[in-house]
């Protein structure tokens, strides 16, 4: 089994507005960098890391960091063998820091057990709820075809189980909507892919079309 989808990203961008300030973070080289005010803050440079997602307040950075090399999966697969996506291993964690840089700490680690509920791992899709007290995000929790979201306290705590889902969205703007999921996720007899409308707490609404986002907006 080849072509192993890494979850990588050369370029993700994310940005907020305080006043008429924009603020953004990017990845370049697989490092961290924050746009502030037209000057530009390395925030990490281990050049492990990516997703990186600036909360709406402008104050947190989390991103997911590479911390074992893919060679030293404990299974012996090739670097590029998909088959690790499902065999309870990750080289992934999801990190955080302020916007300077500083106080850098893992806010979750790779975890594995038999309930796939509880097992997350290959971190992607950050998203922060709008008040940026919640981070939600998509992970593979070792079961082949499946993906997960999760939410989790802006501090790592209390993390819990979602949906099923492929990735995830929050809305943001002020509508009806605000601080609900868009989740895209498997029909239920797994033909082809859906978005679908939930609750942060994971009760689904409603299908939903590309047209959502006219009339919408999302956090990040």
């Amino acid at each position: 089994m080849k072509t192993l989808p890494i979850l990588i990203c050369l370029l993700i961008t994310s940005s907020v507005y305080a006043g008429e300030i924009q603020s953004r973070v990017y990845e370049r080289g697989s490092n961290i960098y924050l746009m502030s005010d037209g000057k530009e803050v390395q925030l990490t440079a281990l050049g492990k890391d990516s997703h990186a997602v600036l909360s709406p307040d402008g104050q947190q950075v989390v991103f997911v960091r590479q911390v074992q090399e893919l060679k030293d999966n404990p299974m012996g697969f090739p670097e590029d063998d998909a088959a690790m996506l499902y065999a309870a291993w990750s080289p992934y964690e999801i990190w955080t820091m302020d916007i300077k840089g500083k106080k850098p700490k893992v806010l979750r680690k790779s975890h594995y057990e038999k309930d796939a509920k509880k097992s997350t791992g290959w971190f992607y899709d950050l998203n922060f709820s709008p008040d940026a007290k919640t981070i939600y995000y998509a992970c593979q929790p070792g079961s082949p075809g499946t993906c997960a979201i999760h939410s989790m306290n802006s501090d790592g705590t209390d993390d819990k189980w979602v949906c099923w889902g492929q990735g995830v969205d929050v809305v943001g703007g002020g509508s009806k909507y605000h601080g609900y999921l868009v989740v895209n996720r498997k029909a239920d007899d797994g033909s082809y892919d859906i978005t679908v409308l939930m609750t942060p707490e994971g009760k689904e609404l409603e299908k939903i079309t590309g047209e959502f986002w006219k009339k919408h907006k999302k956090v990040v």
